[in-house]
């Protein structure tokens, strides 16, 4: 009983940790690009010059949906395959209901929401992960 609690716990930490590190990671990523986009957002004088920063968003989102898309590929193979699909399927559904939202509809305020879920995806998909980990191995 002592070994299996203490797998849970550990699992639930591995899972606390890679969460932190990632949104660290997507944050770096979005300051990289801030950075690297600098000079053509100063020089911008045409009437695109939020896709430069949309742009930034984008490689950001980008960082969460990889690492969601690696976790769900390895709960794929396990017994939580359908709790993967779920979660994809759902979390696809309220971003596209929410975005309908006139308020998140090609705004800033849209992006900043669609940051949060992608985090919120890969933390979902990263629970059941460690979840699955640790009923697996029980006899």
């Amino acid at each position: 009983m002592k070994k299996l609690l203490l797998t849970v716990a550990l699992a639930a930490l591995a899972c606390l940790v890679h969460a932190g590190d990632l949104r660290s990671a997507a944050a770096d990523e979005y300051q990289a690009c801030l950075k690297e986009s600098e000079q053509a957002r100063k020089e911008c004088s045409f009437g695109g010059c939020g896709n430069i920063l949309g742009a930034c968003y984008e490689r950001q989102i980008a960082v969460f949906e990889n690492d969601s898309a690696q976790v769900a590929r390895g709960l794929k193979q396990g017994a939580c395959a359908e709790s993967a699909e779920t979660i994809d399927e759902q979390f696809a559904e309220l971003e596209r209901r929410l975005l309908k939202v006139e308020q998140f509809n090609d705004t800033w305020s849209g992006l900043d929401l669609r940051v949060e879920l992608a985090a919120a995806k890969n933390r979902a998909l990263s629970l059941a992960a460690a979840e699955c980990a640790t009923t697996e191995k029980v006899p």
